[in-house]
């Protein structure tokens, strides 16, 4: 069942000059705190944009309204079962009671997403996502009127991992997922499959259990070097330690081999993504395997302002949500892509207002379109909407310092271009980076060039060693026949040295 909470901000019901423009928002939220998309995270995000929409749009005259889960939901699941209903009834009596000027939906998104999308397509009403996104929201047909701010972007990830293997020359890859890992991976390696299925690169995906074994990672690799040198990796932080440690183990990270780490973004729920904490026993193997590891990850865009901002946002949810974060956790970009929907919004809004054309905040379609291929510039950092209403974050290439564990930014890719720009070099433990898309003589050793090589130069090898034998041979035998004849003919006098003894001159005494 659904608990309805409604937050009004400047609301003036006889604001009715052509200088203001009445917004209605409506959003689904789930309550309990066991998404970082839940009220408890995301509440102090929406407080701390009306409280400075009211003062940078004054004209705004804006009603927002919360349908919110009951407390028996405790999963998505539950939620989704009741929301969609609930939020049909919850539309129509607040529309018949309270018309405005402008009607939309911003959702932080859960299993219901696509319910409530379908619902504001179907009315022809903007819908903006912080949290959750379609991944066939570029299908502009089907969803014409949702704009996500989400940096959960799959298109994006997609982008940037075909523009880091060309950047570097690689044609084939491997991507290697965790089969009941984190939801994203599994889901993000189908969508990559779909991506590069007739592109020129050629793919290899495995999936791999969670409790999979030392013996099963050592499988999949020495499977793996018979395909590729460069491997992409969708899972959990731990299950990455154990198959570096097993790369270790079977000499594939001597700078051959480079591993690459797909983390959307740096959270604890996202895990730590260096050699430590090692298996005992095994921490020197898995150190020097993480120097061949490259992490491909969201921009963290980390600001002395916007650490402000966290920790304003993690003292309310203490205080009004009843929410404690645990010491040292991180904020995840979920609040922060939550008010960027709420600042964005405003603003385009405000801007329509400016120009006095009804027909293009009336229809949702429309309105999304004013959302279309721009940036936004914020307190939080840019937002970037792309062609097809979907937000491209700014993407990363890091290393990780093995010694000191800092994080070092190698390449960064503009959102607005995609292109890719060095901030510093590779370290790697060879002087080989990049690292050869195939080696020299092939991924088994066998190509022809070093095949024929191998047999001209033991041919060769050949001819010298039997030269060698036979002018021995022959050696040996000169001498051997030399002595044979001093052993044999001594008594035999030369008659040039008799001639020669019998002329010489003798003196006598």
């Amino acid at each position: 069942m659904a608990l309805n909470v409604t937050s009004t901000g400047n609301l003036d019901s006889g604001a009715t000059s052509e200088w203001i423009l009445n917004v209605q928002i409506f959003s689904v939220v789930f309550a309990y705190p066991i998404l970082f998309g839940s009220l408890p995270y995301v509440g102090p995000a929406f407080d701390t944009a009306r409280e400075e929409i009211a003062q940078l749009y004054p004209k705004l005259n804006i009603s927002h309204d919360f349908l919110v889960s009951s407390p028996e939901c405790r999963t998505c699941l539950d939620w989704s079962r009741d929301s969609e209903n609930a939020l049909a009834a919850f539309y129509y009596k607040k529309i018949e009671t309270r018309p405005r000027d402008v009607t939309l939906f911003l959702v932080p998104g859960c299993d219901d997403m696509n319910g409530v999308a379908q619902f504001a397509t179907q009315l022809d009403k903007l819908i903006l996502s912080s949290v959750i996104g379609a991944g066939n929201i570029a299908d502009r047909t089907t969803w014409p009127t949702w704009i996500t701010t989400t940096i959960l972007s799959t298109s994006t990830f997609a982008r940037t991992i075909n523009n880091i293997v060309d950047f570097y020359n690689w044609r084939h890859l491997a991507i290697v997922s965790h089969a009941n890992g984190n939801s994203f991976g599994p889901v993000f390696s189908a969508y990559l499959s779909n991506y590069f299925s007739k592109s020129k690169y050629q793919i290899y995906f495995r999936s791999i259990e969670n409790a999979a074994g030392h013996a099963a990672y050592q499988n999949l690799l020495r499977n793996l070097s018979f395909l590729c040198r460069v491997i992409l990796y969708f899972g959990e932080a731990t299950q990455f330690r154990q198959l570096m440690t097993a790369a270790g183990l079977q000499n594939m990270t001597n700078g051959e081999y480079v591993y690459l780490v797909f983390r959307p973004y740096r959270h604890s729920s996202r895990g730590n993504f260096a050699w430590t904490p090692a298996e005992p026993g095994t921490e020197k193997v898995a150190k020097e395997a993480f120097k061949s590891v490259i992490i491909i990850e969201t921009d963290p865009f980390e600001t002395k302002e916007n650490q402000d901002l966290f920790k304003l946002w993690k003292t309310r949810s203490r205080d009004v949500y009843n929410f404690t974060y645990a010491v040292n956790e991180l904020i995840s970009p979920n609040p922060a892509s939550t008010y960027s929907a709420m600042m964005i919004m405003t603003k385009v809004l405000d801007e329509l207002r400016q120009s006095g054309n009804p027909e293009m905040w009336r229809s949702g379609t429309k309105l999304a379109n004013q959302f279309l291929n721009r940036t936004f510039s914020l307190r939080t950092g840019n937002v970037t909407i792309g062609a097809f209403g979907e937000r491209i974050p700014a993407m990363v290439v890091t290393q990780t310092d093995v010694e000191s564990d800092e994080i070092v930014i190698r390449l960064r890719q503009d959102p607005t271009t995609d292109r890719l720009t060095v901030i510093s070099p590779v370290i790697w433990p060879t002087e080989q980076w990049p690292v050869l898309n195939e080696p020299r003589c092939g991924f088994r050793g066998d190509a022809i060039k070093c095949v024929q090589h191998q047999d001209f130069f033991g041919a060769l090898l050949g001819t010298i060693f039997c030269l060698t034998l036979l002018a021995a041979a022959a050696y040996v035998f000169h001498r051997q026949a030399s002595a044979m004849k001093i052993l044999t003919n001594w008594w035999i006098l030369d008659p040039v040295e008799v001639s020669r003894e019998r002329s010489r001159p003798r003196i006598s005494g």
